[in-house]
């Protein structure tokens, strides 16, 4: 079975990486009050009685000028009562967009998604069945090695972006090519059965990825490709697994034109933007921002702590502030927590895709 899942983070690395993203932004706001201080005691240079004339007469100018508006446009002041009604009518509408904006969280036959949806575990049927007359997704991800090219174009020419999902960080068994690099693996993969990280540092791995696997997925036509478990960098954070990893991802961002979301692998990211070199990706995707898999083989889930809630939330910032796309994938049923995705979407303009399965066939 094709899968994706939750990628565990160690609670001392979150913290120290999330301490980093806040003694930075505090020193911002340090700098920032002190420019600000210095400022005002520099135009301090006139009595108090001066600066009252001069407030009073800025005041007149721009009460003349607000009347002057009022008369060339012909309208009047509108009344409280119509200012009440004219935001509850606001507010019902951005209510309806959140719903209906293909940019926002929208309801979607099978889960919840912003133009945005997540189907590697779809084979050609299941998802020309979930795709082929949907009017909402504008981005899907598959696993274009099961996909035909005549579906990836029948998909496209309905206004479809194709990314397909590609496996850099780990290696799973049920592959055609899982005999020729089991031997190197570096290890279990943790509630993935059959599953080993893979060592990225192996050219034969890089070799293989960018010149044999990603070739024969753009010939099918896809668009770009959603790389999965850059989290190897985290489990082994050594200079030859990053260096490897940062080599097959910006191959592959040659190859697409830069359409590479990078799934999970927050150590990883985090060390581009230390190294300036984000771009080379078009953003992220994360899982389990406010929920989590409380049972992997029975498809429980449940709310996320707030510890990693916050870490993930100050993580999915700093990508954003460094122009990274940032994308969702969440695990759950929960309303209160669907509320809470659109809200986060709504104001930080992510996309969200939410599905009660983790294997994510729509």
């Amino acid at each position: 079975m094709k899968k994706t899942g939750n990628k565990v983070i160690g609670k001392l690395m979150r913290k120290k990486l999330l301490s980093i993203t806040i003694a930075a932004a505090l020193i911002s706001v340090i700098f920032t009050g002190c420019g600000k201080k210095e400022e005002a005691e520099q135009k301090v240079s006139i009595s108090p009685e001066e600066a009252i004339e001069n407030a009073k007469e800025e005041m007149a100018n721009a009460e003349n000028l607000l009347n002057e508006k009022r008369k060339s446009d012909g309208q009047e002041k509108v009344s409280s009562s119509e200012d009440e009604e004219k935001s509850a009518v606001n507010a019902e509408q951005s209510s309806n967009k959140i719903l209906n904006d293909t940019n926002k969280v929208s309801v979607v036959e099978g889960g919840y998604a912003s133009g945005y949806g997540v189907y590697i575990g779809a084979d050609d049927e299941t998802l020309m069945q979930k795709l082929s007359n949907d009017t909402e997704i504008g981005l899907a991800i598959i696993d274009a090695q099961y996909i035909s090219p005549e579906n990836i174009s029948a998909l496209k020419s309905r206004g479809k972006m194709i990314y397909s999902y590609i496996n850099a960080g780990s290696l799973e068994n049920f592959r055609d090519y899982y005999d020729t690099f089991k031997e190197k693996t570096l290890g279990a993969y943790e509630n993935w059965d059959g599953e080993y990280w893979m060592d990225t540092s192996d050219e034969e791995w890089q070799n293989f990825l960018c010149n044999d696997l990603a070739p024969s997925l753009m010939e099918k036509g896809i668009d770009g490709f959603f790389v999965d478990n850059a989290d190897v960098y985290f489990n082994y954070p050594r200079e030859d697994i990053y260096e490897g990893l940062k080599n097959i991802v910006s191959n592959l961002s040659k190859m697409a034109g830069g359409r590479v979301i990078i799934n999970g692998g927050d150590a990883f990211v985090l060390r581009l933007i230390e190294d300036n070199n984000l771009g080379v990706i078009e953003g992220i995707n994360q899982e389990c921002v406010c929920s989590k898999v409380d049972d992997y083989s029975g498809n429980v889930f449940a709310p996320q702590d707030e510890e990693t809630k916050n870490y993930y939330l100050a993580y999915l910032d700093e990508v954003s502030k460094n122009g990274g796309d940032v994308y969702l994938l969440e695990y759950t049923e929960d309303e209160a927590i669907i509320d809470e995705l659109k809200k986060l979407c709504d104001e930080k303009g992510y996309k969200c895709y939410v599905t009660n399965s983790l294997g994510l066939a729509g």
